[in-house]
């Protein structure tokens, strides 16, 4: 409606524009008859396209300058946070402009579950640590406290914490077993949305090296109790049908002792 009242006005006020322009070159130039009506004609067309123009122009800024009318607003995505917005209102007890906080998009369960399922592999990865199998854990474990872009919380439950502790340690002073199991719950939270994870662990007692079983079995013999009454230890020649042989290394004081010692440390010369 506005339109068309300022296309009204601009045309009326551009025929009147257009008369006095007439009415002035007719009285001025003494015009014939022949050649005042076109260009009566002619400042008619200039004055229809002029209204056109200015009617156009006002038109628009009054489209762009209007507040649009709006039904909805976007709700920011999961993840985003919330968000504080100023939008106009109109209504009979208040006109005018009033800031809305407008909370983030809250996920399905199946959205999470979905989420969940996606971080998966990565978090038996991580739990694994560099164990080949949940089934014959040898090494400490790994317990993160989050996973993922979405930052999804873990918390950890241990049924038995005195074999493998909340710092993943495998404590095998406490077998009474080879081998020992354990149950670990994995609760992951995203939102209010929760879900559990169960991992059946198998714990045993890491294999011992050639070195350490070497060093057993010989502590033993120097040990046992037939010798701990002699003066002097015989240390044993063979193991498992490998001759073991041992001999002193020589080690040198610093020059102000003046003298050279024997070090009492023994090497194993063949391998076991």
């Amino acid at each position: 409606m506005n339109s068309i009242i300022v296309y009204i006005i601009f045309f009326v006020i551009m025929l009147i524009c257009a008369s006095l322009g007439a009415a002035i070159f007719y009285k001025k130039y003494k015009l014939k008859q022949q050649e005042f009506i076109p260009r009566i004609i002619l400042l008619t067309l200039v004055s229809t396209i002029i209204i056109s123009f200015f009617g156009t122009t006002y038109s628009i800024s009054l489209l762009y300058s209007k507040d649009k009318e709006i039904t909805s607003i976007s709700r920011p995505n999961s993840g985003d946070g919330d968000n504080k917005i100023s939008i106009n209102v109109d209504s009979e007890i208040y006109s005018g402009a009033i800031d809305l906080e407008i909370q983030e998009k809250k996920m399905t369960f199946e959205e999470a579950l979905d989420i969940f399922s996606y971080y998966r592999t990565e978090l038996d990865t991580y739990v694994l640590n560099g164990n080949s199998s949940f089934l014959n854990v040898i090494s400490p474990l790994c317990f993160p406290s989050n996973i993922g872009d979405e930052n999804i919380q873990i918390s950890w439950f241990i049924d038995r914490p005195e074999i493998i502790d909340y710092t993943g340690h495998i404590i095998t002073e406490n077998f009474l077993e080879d081998k020992e199991n354990v149950e670990i719950t994995a609760t992951l939270s995203l939102q209010e949305h929760t879900a559990e994870v169960c991992y059946f662990i198998t714990a045993a007692k890491a294999p011992l090296s050639a070195k350490e079983k070497l060093s057993a079995y010989i502590n033993e013999a120097i040990n046992n109790e037939s010798s701990l009454h002699e003066d002097n230890i015989k240390l044993p020649t063979h193991i498992n049908e490998v001759s073991l042989r041992f001999y002193k290394t020589k080690k040198d004081f610093p020059p102000i002792s003046f003298c050279w010692i024997d070090d009492i440390s023994t090497h194993i010369i063949s391998s076991f």
